[in-house]
This record gives C-alpha cells, structure tokens and sequence, in this order.
C-alpha cells in the first residue's frame, strides 16, 4: 500500500487485472491538489483470496488512521470493491465502480479453455496472447504504450494468481447505505451490455456516466475527462466536509 494522507477525505484505489500499484498514480495526485488523500494498493505475488486481500488492505487502513474512506475500482478492482463493501459497509463513504461486474459467472465460461491452459503456457506465449489482444482492441489510441507497459510489467505467477482469486469468486452481496457511481465506456468490449445492466440492478447506483471512448481503460483513454467525472461524484459526496 502507498498512502498520500494530507486530509479526512481519503480515496482508495484498486486496480484491475492489467495493473500495479502506480496505476492510479495520476489520479490520486489530481485529487490531492483539491483537497483529498488517497491510498494505492496492489494484489500480492503469493497465492491470495480476494477476501484475503480485502481484509489485508482494511487492516492497513484501519492501522494509519483511515477510518472511513471512499473506495475507486475498476474492472477487477471494481469486483473487489463490492467485496469490500460487503465485508465493511459502515467504513465506505462512497463507491465507484468503472467498467466493472457484479459475478465472474460471465467470464468462467467464455474463458474455461484458456483458464486450463494458462497454468502449462510459458510466460512469453501468455504475455504474446494478452498483448494481441491489446493491440486488436486498442491500437487506434494515442497512449496504447501505457496500457501494454501494464501488461509487459506482468509475470506469468502475476497473471495465474489473479486469475485464480478472481475465478474462485463468484460474487457477493453488500448492503448499500453509501453513495454508489457507476461509470462505464460506450466502446468497451470486455464488459458486454448484459453485465453492465447486472451491475446496475445490484447497485442502484446515484450516479451514472458513460465515456463515449476509452475502452475498458478511459483513465488511461480518456484521463482528463475521467479525472473530472470522478472529482464532481467525489465533491458531492463530501460536500458538507
């Protein structure tokens, strides 16, 4: 975990399966010059439930004085959020949750074959096949290098780990007493239009935004247009602080 604490609004980010701990880097600095902590965490490198992971980053939290907090999840990230929700509901100020799901039922079963393979697959051979599909889906973008540093910077162990955390999972329950956003891009094409009403039908969410591009990555897409979206949710969470 890296945390930036200069006040009582605190901002946790957790990123999604392409992604480490500066991710969300850009982000958090943007919101620190209005007024805002933030917290960046990462999965760990040794075997790891989500529920693991969740109740790790609460302890930390909880350890620096981080009492409440909003929480910022994307596609994996997102997953886990709703986990955390569950598990420490009095804790959230509020929820954002980009281009996201609310069960893995969906992807267990378009990717069972690769899912069985993976484990046998040398990493180069994993890390040639995740940057083809990068770059069929995203080479019109201007900072598609950003998006395949992301995937350069994974190993093999990385990719099985959280695949493995994320399959194993299939969904979770929380009780909303938190402003929830829901954010999501018109041209992604991993998270198709029946899982973004499922998400919507879980959350009821207080906010919604759709970015017309940016794929599944508009804080890498679309970053200065994400950066606004998530400062206007966060100043009316906060607006009485």
């Amino acid at each position: 975990m890296i945390l930036e604490k200069r006040s009582e609004k605190t901002v946790v980010f957790i990123h999604g399966f392409f992604g480490n701990i500066e991710t969300f880097r850009p982000q958090g600095e943007f919101l620190k010059d209005y007024g805002f902590s933030y917290a960046l965490v990462t999965y760990p490198k040794t075997d790891f439930t989500l529920v693991d992971f969740v109740d790790c980053v609460a302890e930390k939290l909880f350890d620096r004085g981080i009492d409440k907090f909003s929480i910022l999840g994307t596609s994996m990230g997102g997953f886990t959020a709703q986990i955390y929700a569950a598990r420490y509901n009095s804790k959230i100020d509020s929820l954002i949750l980009t281009n996201t799901f609310a069960s893995t039922t969906y992807f267990r079963s378009r990717n069972r074959f690769i899912i069985s393979i993976a484990p046998i697959l040398p990493e180069g051979m994993i890390k040639f096949y995740l940057k083809s599909v990068v770059k069929k889906e995203y080479g019109r973008y201007n900072r598609i290098n950003k998006l395949l540093e992301l995937v350069d910077a994974l190993s093999k162990k990385d990719v099985l780990l959280r695949l493995k955390a994320l399959m194993e999972f299939e969904g979770i329950e929380f009780n909303k007493n938190f402003p929830v956003a829901v954010l999501e891009s018109a041209d992604d094409v991993t998270i198709p239009d029946e899982l973004k009403e499922e998400l919507k039908l879980k959350t009821s969410p207080d906010f919604e935004y759709t970015f017309e591009r940016g794929g599944h990555f508009p804080y890498i897409f679309a970053r200065q247009e994400f950066n606004n979206i998530i400062l206007r949710f966060l100043n009316e969470v906060y607006k009485s602080r």
